[in-house]
C-alpha cells in the first residue's frame, strides 16, 4: 500500500533534541509540539529515509514523481522554526524506479543507497551530500542526464529487491537485509569505500557466482519488512516478516570483511502477525520493536539480544508459546498502526 507522506522534520528535531520547551516537558514527554511543517513536493513522497548530515542539514532519499528515485537536501534551524527553499536541492538519480530505499552515512560527505529499481530489482548507489546540502552522484543509475562524473550504479540483485535495510559493518563493509526472489529473506554484503566505489563481496549478482559468494537466504518463506541493526561488531539482530506475514526476530554473524555471514539464531515473537518492522537499541543488551501486529493494530515488544546473538524475549505477543518469563507486549493502537518508525 502506497500512502502520499509529508515530510513532518518535528522527527529531525526530536533527534537533536532542539526544541525549546521547559525542561520538565521536554524530558518526561508529556507535551508534543508541532513547529512546522513542509510539503516538499507536490507529486509524490513514499518510501523515505532521511539522516542527518551536520547540525542543520538533512538529507532524504524518496520515491517522487512517476515512482523516480530522488534525493532532496533540507536545512532546518536548530528551533525548527526555519526551513529555507532557497537551501533545497534534488536529484533525480533514477529516472525509471526508486522504491523502498534506505539511506545511510559511509563517510566524510559520502552517502550510500540501497533501494528497489527497474523491474524491481536491488541496487546500491553512491553520492556525496556536502554541509551545504549540495548532492554529487557518484555511482546511480541515472549517471547518463546527471553527468558530473558520476558512473553507473551497483544492481546487486537482478531477481527482486524489496523492503531494504542497510546498516554499515565496520569502516568500509556493508550488509543489507531485503526480499530477493519470490519475496525470500536474503543477507547481502559489500564494501563502499569513502570516495563512494561499491565491490560486491556476497550478493545474487556475481560476475563468477559460486555457493560462498551468494548472498545468505536467511528464510525460504519470506524476509519482508526488514529492520536490521548492529549488536556488536560482528553481531546483528533483523526484525522482518516470515512465513504466513508472522513476526520473526532473527540475529547473524557477520565477519568485518564481509565474506562470511552466519544465522544464529530466529524467534518468532507474533504467530498471527509481523509487518512493518521498526527495531531499535534501548541499551547494552535490551531491544524494542514497533509493528504493525493482528489486525493491523500497533505494538511495541521488547527482547533482549547477547553479543553472542542469543535473544530472549521480554514483552511479546507470542509469550504463552515462548515462555522464558516472558509476558503480553503492549498494544498501544487498537485501530491501526502501520508503517513505524521508533527511536
Amino acid at each position: 500500500m502506497k500512502i502520499p507522506i509529508i515530510i513532518l522534520f518535528v522527527i529531525g528535531f526530536l533527534l537533536t533534541s532542539a526544541f525549546s520547551l521547559n525542561d520538565a516537558f521536554a524530558n518526561d514527554g508529556s507535551l508534543i509540539d508541532e513547529i512546522r511543517t513542509l510539503t516538499h513536493g507536490t507529486a509524490n513522497g513514499e518510501y523515505n529515509s532521511l539522516v542527518q548530515v551536520d547540525s542543520d542539514t538533512y538529507a532524504l532519499a524518496y520515491t517522487g514523481l512517476g515512482d523516480d528515485g530522488y534525493i532532496t537536501t533540507f536545512t532546518i534551524s536548530a528551533d525548527g522554526s526555519t526551513t529555507l527553499e532557497e537551501d533545497f536541492e534534488t536529484i533525480e538519480h533514477d529516472a525509471t524506479n526508486g522504491q523502498y530505499n534506505s539511506l545511510v552515512h559511509v563517510a566524510g560527505d559520502t552517502y550510500a543507497l540501497a533501494y528497489t529499481g527497474f523491474e524491481d530489482d536491488g541496487y546500491i548507489s553512491t553520492f556525496t551530500i556536502s554541509s551545504s546540502g549540495d548532492i554529487t552522484p557518484i555511482r546511480v543509475q541515472n549517471h547518463v542526464g546527471l553527468g558530473e562524473g558520476s558512473t553507473a550504479n551497483l544492481e546487486h540483485d537482478d531477481a527482486f529487491g524489496k523492503y531494504n535495510s542497510l546498516v554499515q559493518v565496520d569502516s568500509d563493509t556493508y550488509a543489507l537485509a531485503y526480499a530477493g526472489a519470490d519475496s525470500d529473506g536474503f543477507i547481502s554484503t559489500f564494501t563502499i569505500n569513502s570516495a563512494g566505489a561499491i565491490t560486491a563481496v556476497r550478493t545474487q549478482n556475481n560476475d563468477t557466482p559460486t555457493t560462498d559468494d551468494d548472498a545468505l537466504e536467511h528464510d525460504t518463506g519470506k524476509g519482508m519488512y526488514n529492520s536490521l541493526v548492529q549488536v556488536d561488531s560482528d553481531t546483528y539482530a533483523l526484525a522482518y516478516t516470515g512465513n504466513a506475514d508472522d513476526g520473526y526476530i532473527s540475529t547473524f554473524t557477520i565477519s568485518a570483511d564481509g565474506s562470511t555471514i552466519t544465522g544464529v539464531e530466529d524467534l518468532e515473537h507474533d504467530a498471527a502477525k509481523g509487518w512493518h518492522n521498526s527495531l531499535v537499541q534501548v541499551d547494552s543488551d535490551t531491544y524494542a520493536l514497533a509493528y504493525s501486529g493482528n489486525l493491523n493494530d500497533g505494538f511495541i515488544s521488547t527482547f533482549t539480544i547477547s553479543s553472542s546473538g542469543d535473544i530472549t524475549p521480554i514483552k511479546v505477543a507470542n509469550h504463552v508459546a515462548l515462555g522464558e518469563e516472558s509476558s503480553v507486549n503492549l498494544e498501544h493502537d487498537t485501530v491501526y498502526g502501520i508503517y513505524n518508525s521508533l527511536v
